[in-house]
């Protein structure tokens, strides 16, 4: 029950005015009590799920994908030379160079998006591992970016496939691709929003698309038949990436779904919870007063909470 304040009425836990002043009411002890579990159920489910063993496994991925990356790097001069004898450059020191310049340039760009993508899971495995009743979102934030800045790029795809209309193969193809890629990376970006907003505020509001789940797994398996004619290590490892961030995230939505329900299933069950009253008659005993159950008008009290709000 909540009491007023002002007056002093006793009110239902569903009211949100009292009904003898209309004064603002707060929170219940037993609404206060259910903001408190939801609070540390949905901290708890963070804290699980980035701390797990498939968060460490992409963590761990990640830096042997680094690990081989950079032994293969031993022989970027034997294969800069032998791009360069087959590309329309001369044999001048300065082209070579000129060369050389821009395939470590090309290398720097393709490399950084790996390395801010292992920043962004490790900073959320190591916040999730850390004894404290809050999640760091850094994390997070920069996986988002990134989900951006390919989006971006997606965009960027489409448009240039614009320049290849006269191929109709080539200009649907690359038109496909763009639009997955668009869209993937807008719901990827909505995903990591809401898990940035839930892991905030502790609330159960995480909205993980089911797109970006199956679509993982799609590239998953594109990749591995890419994979049986061009095997190589750290592409391997960034399909099992694929598949283990889906993994992480309907372990998420799985435990997110839970707090919901079990926070609507809280609410139905006061709205149904029937109150006891005294019956004028007596027991057939005549020792103990007889009792009646009085279920609460559900409907008139959701009408009375829309009038009221």
């Amino acid at each position: 029950m909540k009491v007023c304040p002002k007056c002093g009425v006793p009110n239902e836990d569903s009211m949100n005015f009292c009904s003898s002043c209309r004064t603002v009411l707060g929170l219940s002890q037993t609404q206060q009590d259910e903001k408190v579990q939801t609070r540390k159920g949905v901290l708890e489910a963070f804290k699980s799920v980035g701390s797990s063993k498939v968060m460490l496994a992409i963590v761990i991925l990640f830096v042997a994908i680094m690990v081989f990356s950079i032994i293969e790097l031993k022989n970027f001069d034997s294969y800069v030379n032998a791009q360069f004898s087959q590309s329309q450059f001369g044999n001048s020191q300065l082209e070579r160079q000129a060369f050389k310049a821009g395939a470590v340039i090309g290398l720097v760009i393709a490399a950084l998006p790996v390395i801010l993508m292992f920043l962004g899971f490790f900073l959320f495995y190591a916040s999730s591992t850390k004894a404290t009743d809050s999640i760091n979102t850094g994390g997070l934030s920069l996986l988002r970016g990134l989900s951006i800045f390919y989006l971006v790029i997606g965009c960027i795809m489409a448009l240039a496939g614009l320049a290849l209309l006269k191929n109709i193969a080539y200009f649907i193809g690359i038109e496909i691709g763009a639009v997955l890629l668009i869209v993937y990376c807008a719901k990827l970006s909505g995903t990591l929003k809401s898990m940035i907003f839930s892991a905030t505020t502790f609330t159960p509001m995480v909205e993980i698309s089911m797109f970006v789940i199956v679509m993982n797994y799609v590239f998953a398996g594109l990749a591995s038949i890419s994979l049986i004619k061009n095997f190589s290590i750290p592409n391997l490892f960034g399909i099992v990436i694929f598949i283990l961030f889906s993994v992480v995230l309907t372990m998420l939505k799985n435990r997110i779904e839970q707090i919901q329900f079990r926070k609507s299933f809280n609410t139905f069950q006061q709205k149904v919870q029937p109150t006891y009253v005294v019956m004028e008659e007596q027991s057939t005993s005549g020792a103990q007063p007889l009792y009646k159950p009085v279920l609460p008008n559900i409907q008139q009290e959701v009408d009375s909470d829309s009038t009221e709000s």
